[in-house]
C-alpha cells in the first residue's frame, strides 16, 4: 500500500511496483486517516508512508499500525533525513526508512524486506 500525498509520486511509486514480478500495490491514499482500514481491507503486508501528510502525524499512524496489523511493514519514504528523525521513525515502530532522493532499488530492497 501506497501512503503518499504527492499525486504524482504516488503513481510513479505505483508504476515501480507493478513493473516488479513479486510485488502488487493493492491499495494507495493520499490521506492518513483511510490507512487503517484500507492495509486491514487489502490485508496489506508493507505500508509505504510518506511522513508529511496532512490530518495527523504518521508517525502516530506507525505505532497504531504495528498495534492493530502486527505483521504488516512499515517503510517509511520522506525527504527528510537527518539521524534523529531515522531514528524517531525506527523507535516508532518502522522497519525501514528510505529517503526519496535515494536509489529506487533501495526502496524495491526495503519493501521486499531486505536491509542495507
Amino acid at each position: 500500500m501506497i501512503v503518499e500525498d504527492n499525486e504524482d509520486l504516488r503513481g510513479v511509486l505505483a508504476l515501480l511496483i507493478a513493473d516488479q514480478p513479486d510485488l502488487q500495490c493493492v491499495a494507495q491514499s493520499a490521506a492518513v486517516h483511510d490507512v487503517l482500514a484500507l492495509s486491514a481491507q487489502h490485508d496489506v503486508d508493507v505500508v509505504l508512508l510518506d511522513v508529511e501528510l496532512q490530518g495527523r502525524s504518521s508517525m502516530a499512524l506507525v505505532g497504531e499500525l504495528r498495534s492493530q496489523r502486527p505483521r504488516t511493514r512499515v517503510v517509511i519514504h520522506s525527504g527528510h533525513g537527518g539521524s534523529a528523525f531515522i531514528q524517531q521513525a525506527l523507535a516508532a515502530g518502522a522497519a525501514a526508512f528510505v529517503s526519496k532522493a535515494g536509489d529506487p532499488d533501495e526502496l524495491l530492497d526495503a519493501i521486499r524486506g531486505r536491509q542495507h
